[in-house]
């Protein structure tokens, strides 16, 4: 079954990645606060980049899977002055990698959790949008991954 991305959170650690860091395990003993009020989760996922191979022999040109790039994840946030998940989010750029963490709605049981993804990512920056008079105030921090993203199901 489908599910909305509504209720969903997104976390970051109060604490700057170590290298470390790669069980789940390990990110789930950290510290978390959730970063409020978020109007866009972006997309994140890891994608190859394209080896090309030609040769004088064949007529067609051949690819394989070379570097493993994690991407960029760009979380837009309705800006909420005094919110500490916001406030650590923008203290983190420029400071290497931190811990994220993102649960979706999809608990199976009364007391489980939903599904759960643990990363890590520097924050690139955060720019502000103000657009016109009735456009509420939005930052875009972007987020570049630079760990496999860890997946825990639902239950």
């Amino acid at each position: 079954m489908a599910h909305l991305t509504n209720k969903t959170k997104f976390y970051i650690a109060t604490t700057a990645a170590t290298p470390a860091l790669d069980t789940v395990a390990e990110y789930e003993a950290l510290t978390w606060t959730e970063i409020k009020d978020v109007f866009d989760l972006g997309e994140f996922g890891d994608v190859d980049e394209a080896v090309e191979v030609k040769s004088v022999g064949e007529s067609r040109l051949r690819r394989l899977a070379g570097t493993t790039d994690g991407g960029t994840l760009d979380l837009i946030v309705n800006r909420l002055p005094g919110d500490a998940g916001q406030a650590a989010l923008s203290a983190a750029r420029g400071k290497g990698d931190y811990p994220f963490k993102c649960v979706l709605p999809d608990k199976l049981t009364a007391g489980g959790d939903g599904t759960t993804f643990f990363f890590s990512a520097t924050v690139l920056g955060g720019r502000i949008s103000f657009g016109e008079s009735d456009n509420v105030v939005r930052i875009t921090h972007t987020l570049a991954i630079n760990t496999d993203r860890l997946e825990v199901a639902a239950d």
